[in-house]
C-alpha cells in the first residue's frame, strides 16, 4: 500500500528528555490521535546535540515518514532547522519557540504557573519557591515569567534562592526540594 500510495501513513515523535514524568500522558494521546487517522507513531528520543538531532533527522527521512512532532533543540540551530524545513514533510514543534514556517504546539506554562501561584496564595501561603526547567527552552522561560507575574501581582517577594531552572530530572529536582526545605528560612 505504502509503495501504491506513496505514503507510508507513518509520522515521528522525537521528544528530548523521554523519561519525563509528564510525557507518557501526551505521547498516548498524540498516538491514540494518530491511530484514529490511520497513522502509526514512531517514536525516538531527539538527541542531546544538534548534531544528534540530525542525524535522527536523517534516520526518520530515510523510513519515509510523512510528518514530523519535534521537541528537541533548545536553540534554533540555522542548520537543524534548514533540515527539518528540507525534509518535505509536514513538521511541528511540541512545546518550543515557534519558526516561521513550522507549526507549532504549545502549553499555557504562563498561565498554568499563575493559577499554581494564586492557589498556594488562596491558601495562605507567602513564601512560595518555584523548581522549573532552564530559561532557555519555551516551558522553563515561560514558568518562570508566569510566576514573577503572579508573585508581584500578590506583592510576594520572589527570592532568586527560591527559583530554581536547574531541575531537568526527578533526582535533580529532589536535590533542589531538599535544600530548599533544609533551608533555615524556607519557603
Amino acid at each position: 500500500r505504502a509503495l501504491r500510495t506513496n505514503s507510508s501513513q507513518t509520522i515521528a515523535c522525537s521528544p528530548r528528555l523521554m523519561l519525563r514524568s509528564q510525557l507518557p500522558p501526551l505521547l498516548s494521546a498524540i498516538e491514540r490521535t494518530a491511530r484514529d487517522a490511520g497513522f502509526t507513531l514512531i517514536l525516538t528520543a531527539a538527541e542531546e546535540t544538534i548534531e544528534g538531532q540530525q542525524k535522527t533527522m536523517r534516520f526518520l527521512a530515510s523510513r519515509g515518514i510523512d510528518g514530523l512532532i519535534f521537541a528537541g533543540a533548545i536553540k534554533h540551530d540555522p542548520a537543524l532547522m534548514q533540515g527539518l524545513k528540507g525534509l518535505n514533510i509536514p513538521v511541528m514543534f511540541l512545546d518550543r519557540d515557534p519558526v516561521e514556517g513550522i507549526d507549532a504546539a504549545i502549553v499555557a506554562h504562563a498561565h498554568a504557573t499563575e493559577a499554581a501561584v494564586e492557589h498556594l496564595h488562596s491558601l495562605g501561603h507567602q513564601k512560595i519557591a518555584l523548581l522549573t526547567i532552564p530559561s532557555q527552552v519555551l516551558p522553563g522561560r515561560d514558568r518562570i515569567a508566569g510566576f514573577k507575574k503572579a508573585m508581584r501581582a500578590r506583592k510576594l517577594k520572589v527570592r532568586p534562592e527560591w527559583l530554581s531552572e536547574n531541575c531537568v530530572d526527578d533526582r535533580t529536582t529532589f536535590q533542589h526540594a531538599s535544600y530548599l526545605l533544609s533551608m533555615e528560612d524556607r519557603p
